[in-house]
């Protein structure tokens, strides 16, 4: 009991920590190379989602990659990583509902 307390608590603290760090961090000012690091971020964690989604799927169904090239073609136009997710999670979720496999 008394570890599972210890172990809440330090989980706690170190959300705290990297929430409080997004807020003092705000006003500190990049170097070009920072900028153009974390300008890749999204689309970096984004594509790791997927592979790692890839390699431990049995198998791609159609539905899924349905899903896949229209989320993929909204990004490619838009190049906004939330709308493409969004827009890959609605075709996922009209694809079931029409019994696409």
């Amino acid at each position: 009991m008394k570890s599972t307390l210890s172990l809440i608590t330090c989980m706690a603290l170190a959300v705290y920590m990297c929430r409080a760090a997004g807020f003092t961090l705000g006003d500190v000012h990049l170097t070009a190379f920072w900028e153009r690091f974390f300008r890749f971020m999204p689309l970096a964690v984004f594509a790791t989602l997927f592979t790692s989604g890839l390699v431990h799927a049995p198998a791609l169904q159609i539905g899924h990659g349905i899903a896949l090239l229209v989320a993929g073609v909204v990004m490619w136009r838009t190049r906004q990583v939330g709308l493409s997710v969004l827009v890959g999670l609605v075709m996922l979720w009209l694809l079931a509902i029409s019994g696409a496999r």
